[in-house]
């Protein structure tokens, strides 16, 4: 969901994870420091996938 030069499907243009992500100006949701604690209709709607985020946020942030 991050690039931005790829037209946005409907999907990708409801996401509100991707909204705030780029409102705090990060490529993607695994930079914010707020992630684990984020309560945003994605989320909710898939806590499993949330997971897969966070592990993924985890390997960035180790090679940060």
């Amino acid at each position: 969901c991050k690039s931005l030069d790829k037209p946005e499907g409907v999907v990708v243009s409801r996401c509100d994870v991707r909204a705030c992500a780029r409102e705090k100006q990060h490529d993607c949701c695994i930079e914010c420091d707020e992630l684990v604690a984020c309560d945003k209709d994605l989320w909710r709607r898939f806590p499993s996938f949330k997971e897969q985020v966070i592990e993924m946020q985890k390997k960035y942030q180790a090679q940060v």
